[in-house]
């Protein structure tokens, strides 16, 4: 059963309780009215007549009327009922009418808001004290007074201090149940918090880790493989230790990336391209973009994602290090199953350009997936090209001048 049937029955259940105590004080101030108790003749102001009886039945239905509504309207309901209950008490005070007065008040403090709870407050002092004081004045007896103050707290005092009774308890009930949520949702967040924080110090070991030992591998493999001399057998195991590396690589890093939120992924991808880009352009270097992939190289293998990455890094820094401030011009594209990088920048002969570990690091990256690396001057500019396999292109690696 859905939420909404659930409160509509719950609803339809409320509306049938409340007419069955409008029908049960309907029903008992008629049987009062025959049996001829109902009216409040002690103070002996009032003597009773048939027409009174009949009035006071009409009072009566009216007022119950008013009492079908005492939980969805209270200030409805108490103020249509003091109406009646002005009426009622100038042709004689009704015992049924002053009950369902009762009941009402006490419906209006605990459904009712923080204003309609004051004002039943308010109309019950001011009965209490001008009821009794007018009963005093009509007939000058303590015994008039007192009874009439009694009569005035059991149905106005009686039912407010055991309405406000009842609306302190929901009130601790409602806070304990908004408490109890709120530490469990506490509890959850800190659940889901560690769970994350566990995630990301795994994905971290991985990436730091075991991925660094296999990209090792990857490199040494394929080193040793342009190694001359080296018997079939032993390139066979090369071979095969240099597939199996990049295989688990690529594996590792399908791992790293599932373990890791969308957000706090820091491996280097071409997806953070636009993130050396931006930290360029932040140093004052201007950086122009040609990137062209085509739809079937969107998902690049991971060692070749990784080697491409790490080249454009290296030479966007490498730029910006020799020829500050000079524009710089990054292509990437796809050409016949190779991914293909450059990156250039007007670099003057007289600004001399010195091979180091870096160029060393982005040429073995290129070689040890299958690729090759071309580094110099073109013209007034010094470029960096570079071109990856998208599949297994070790064996149809190109030629290139070196």
């Amino acid at each position: 059963m859905s939420r909404t049937s659930t409160s509509r029955h719950g609803l339809g259940d409320v509306r049938i309780m409340d007419g069955v105590i409008t029908a049960a004080f309907l029903a008992v101030g008629i049987v009062l009215i025959l049996a001829d108790v109902d009216r409040l003749d002690e103070i002996g102001l009032w003597q009773p007549t048939i027409g009174v009886r009949a009035s006071g039945v009409v009072l009566l239905v009216v007022a119950c009327g008013f009492q079908l509504v005492r939980r969805a309207h209270p200030a409805v309901a108490l103020v249509g009922v003091l109406i009646v209950l002005g009426v009622d008490f100038s042709i004689g005070p009704s015992i049924p009418v002053w009950l369902v007065y009762s009941d009402v008040v006490y419906a209006a403090v605990t459904y009712g808001s923080t204003r309609v709870v004051r004002a039943t407050y308010g109309q019950a002092i001011l009965l209490t004290i001008a009821l009794p004081t007018a009963a005093g004045i009509a007939a000058p007896q303590w015994r008039t007074v007192f009874l009439t103050a009694l009569w005035m707290l059991a149905v106005a005092g009686s039912p407010i201090a055991y309405a406000q009774a009842v609306r302190e308890h929901r009130k601790a009930a409602q806070s304990e149940r908004e408490r109890t949520v709120t530490i469990l949702e506490l509890a959850e967040s800190e659940r889901t918090q560690a769970v994350v924080e566990e995630r990301q110090r795994l994905a971290r070991e991985l990436h730091d880790v075991v991925a660094g030992q296999l990209s090792a591998i990857a490199m040494r493999s394929a080193a040793a493989l342009r190694t001359p001399g080296a018997s079939s057998a032993t390139e066979s195991a090369l071979a095969a230790i240099r597939v199996e590396s990049l295989e688990a690589l690529t594996q590792m890093r399908a791992m790293i990336d599932l373990l890791a939120p969308e957000e706090t992924r820091k491996s280097a991808s071409l997806r953070r391209l636009d993130h050396l880009i931006t930290g360029a352009r932040s140093a004052g270097t201007p950086v122009t973009t040609h990137i062209a992939l085509d739809s079937d190289s969107t998902a690049l293998p991971a060692v070749v994602d990784i080697a491409a990455y790490r080249i454009l890094a290296e030479s966007i820094t490498n730029a910006t290090r020799h020829a500050a401030g000079s524009p710089i011009t990054v292509s990437v594209n796809t050409d016949a199953g190779w991914l293909e990088l450059a990156v250039s920048n007007p670099s003057p002969e007289s600004i001399p350009r010195v091979s180091g570990h870096g160029l060393h690091n982005m040429r073995t990256r290129a070689e040890s997936v299958g690729g090759d690396l071309v580094v110099g001057r073109d013209g007034a500019h010094w470029r960096v090209h570079a071109r990856l396999p998208l599949g297994d292109a070790t064996d149809s690696r190109p030629e290139v001048a070196s």
